[in-house]
């Protein structure tokens, strides 16, 4: 058992990489946002059953509010 990334990907509005990671073998997952190699944010312990909905959250999260404010 070890934790893996399972999904590594470029922001779509900032600069950074959004990554999906956790035990397939366990069976949880979790997603994190990094900028310059650092967490900027992070789910925690949700203990997301499905690297895909973890995934989803994440890119949601990240998104750009309604009305084109930048979060980041």
């Amino acid at each position: 058992m070890s934790i893996e990334i399972l999904h590594h990907i470029d922001r779509a509005f900032a600069d950074g990489t959004v990554e999906v990671y956790g035990e397939p073998d366990m069976g949880w997952y979790e997603w994190r946002i990094l900028s310059r190699g650092e967490i900027v944010e992070d789910s925690g312990n949700a203990g997301y059953g499905s690297p895909t909905l973890a995934l989803r959250d994440a890119l949601n999260w990240d998104a750009p509010p309604a009305g084109g404010a930048k979060r980041r």
